[in-house]
């Protein structure tokens, strides 16, 4: 399986990777492609709990033992077919280095929140993984293995958006120029 152009989103829990696949999707027609939508589904037919300590074990395990097969088995849950696609929650260095092998050209987005704006969301939102709300058990999601490698994904990216600022013009014209060039 050979995509041309993937498209990887990385960042915190409730920095706006969602919001930013999403904004991109509408903007470019591509299929989004989603870590935890794939994770979420893996653990209904598993008969496994869905919150988001679950999900995020069952992702490490699946990063520890084929990253590359990990990403494959995401990629064709979403998508039978596209030459272009978004990857919505990359968490680990060697997803992003599978993708390298699967595309012929990618653009790496880091999505990046402070902590109060991204508790506010994580608080406010209606997701079944977060049935948990206090600030401390945010803080203990947010610090889980899983989410430890993010912050050493953000020099590795091709363009930083800050979600709390309107630089959204800035991800699309970002985009566009990859595009062309590529």
């Amino acid at each position: 399986m050979k995509i041309k152009f993937i498209i990887t989103i990385s960042g915190r829990i409730s920095s706006g990777k969602s919001f930013a696949a999403n904004l991109i999707r509408n903007e470019f027609g591509f299929p989004v492609v989603s870590f935890g939508g794939y994770l979420k589904h893996y653990c209904e037919k598993n008969n496994l709990p869905t919150d988001r300590k679950t999900l995020q074990d069952t992702g490490d395990a699946f990063v520890r033992e084929n990253p590359k097969q990990f990403l494959m088995d995401v990629i064709a849950h979403f998508i039978c077919s596209s030459d272009k696609i978004i990857l919505e929650g990359v968490r680990h260095k060697s997803i992003l280095e599978a993708v390298n092998q699967l595309t012929e050209d990618r653009l790496s987005v880091f999505v990046e929140a402070d902590l109060a704006t991204r508790y506010k969301r994580y608080f406010e939102r209606n997701k079944d993984s977060d049935e948990v709300k206090t600030l401390e058990q945010f803080k203990i999601a947010d610090s889980h293995s899983v989410e430890m490698e993010i912050e050493s994904l953000k020099p590795l990216c091709n363009v930083v958006v800050d979600s709390t600022t309107d630089s959204w013009h800035e991800l699309k014209s970002t985009i566009e120029v990859s595009l062309l060039s590529g």
